[in-house]
């Protein structure tokens, strides 16, 4: 826990005071930290806020970012948005870092270890609402969706495998992280499909991170707010479902019932803005060939390790050895209607 004790914090919560027109800004408490944001609550005159830092994002960045949050929201999409400042901001400097104050949601989340069927009808709706608004977008400009290369794959396994042999003279490494390693490795080395091979069009903003760890729900647990759009980039909307898939679907298993709750999202997807099953089926294994190609997920596990990282490594792992999956056949039994 983090609190208004330290001169940091204390000088932060004075900006909030001088940007917000609060009294007094009683406490403020680290509640998320992970890759490039951290997330805050505030106590503000028996208020609660949220605010999140973007680490390392750059006031480019970080303008796309609240552009996609307010666009998406001026069409009826449920989007968090960040609240303005003073002078009109929806995001403000503090130390070389970019704040945004958001509204404290008092809902719940999904539980990772049991999403309901309904959730995901309920997501897949959304999110092709998004996409299809996001279609309407054209934004030459708007950061783009970057892919892999092997040559950035290979730069910085080198420092990678530096961690890993640090880390082995100390406390050791998890065989699932070796083992994932392996498989990456190989992987990349069999030079397989470049984005260039690719047809799908870059015509569409995304969210970045259409995720349950990214959304409220209600008591029935549908979707109630879609949040957290620091990754909006123009891309392909086909890549953005495979990859919604993958994570929201198959991060417990490979068998029926992920099949399962694949095809449920899938047919709300469909049934709000149709998609073919070819480019679906280049969607997902333009997915899970980026996938191979990230390596940050390594380092966050060495140096974050806890339950939930864990976890989320777990499930990545369990990815990388379906890398060579039948993709005709997988999207067969997800994408049911032509």
């Amino acid at each position: 826990m983090i609190d208004s004790d330290s001169q940091y914090f204390i000088d932060l919560g004075t900006i909030l005071c001088d940007l917000f027109g609060f009294t007094q800004v009683e406490n403020i408490e680290l509640v998320y930290d992970r890759y490039r944001c951290s997330n805050y609550r505030i106590s503000v005159d028996d208020q609660l806020f949220f605010l999140k830092r973007y680490s390392g994002r750059s006031s480019e960045e970080v303008f796309e970012t609240k552009f996609a949050e307010r666009f998406f929201a001026s069409h009826a999409i449920p989007i968090v948005t960040s609240l303005q400042d003073r002078l009109g901001r929806p995001a403000f400097s503090y130390q070389g870092e970019w704040f945004s104050l958001f509204p404290f949601i008092q809902a719940p989340q999904p539980n990772p270890q049991c999403l309901s069927h309904a959730f995901l009808s309920s997501l897949g709706s959304e999110l092709a609402k998004l996409h299809r608004v996001g279609s309407l977008v054209r934004l030459e400009s708007f950061r783009r969706l970057r892919l892999w290369d092997v040559e950035q794959f290979m730069f910085e396994l080198v420092d990678l495998k530096t961690l890993l042999e640090n880390e082995q003279g100390h406390s050791g490494v998890l065989p699932i992280v070796l083992e994932t390693m392996k498989g990456k490795i190989e992987f990349v080395q069999k030079k397989n499909k470049a984005p260039h091979e690719f047809t799908l069009p870059f015509d569409c903003l995304l969210h970045g991170d259409p995720i349950y760890q990214n959304t409220f729900i209600t008591e029935e647990g549908k979707v109630l707010a879609l949040f957290d759009l620091e990754d909006a980039c123009v891309g392909p909307r086909a890549y953005e479902v495979g990859r919604a898939v993958m994570i929201n679907c198959f991060e417990d298993g490979w068998g029926d019932e992920q099949f399962e709750r694949a095809r449920i999202f899938m047919e709300s997807y469909q049934h709000v803005f149709p998609l073919s099953k070819g480019e679906f089926r280049q969607g997902v294994e333009m997915y899970m060939i980026k996938n191979a190609h990230k390596l940050w997920f390594e380092a966050k596990h060495l140096f974050d390790e806890n339950d939930e990282t864990r976890r989320c490594y777990e499930a990545h792992a369990l990815r990388i050895q379906h890398l060579t999956e039948d993709w005709d056949l997988f999207c067969s039994r997800i994408h049911t209607v032509d």
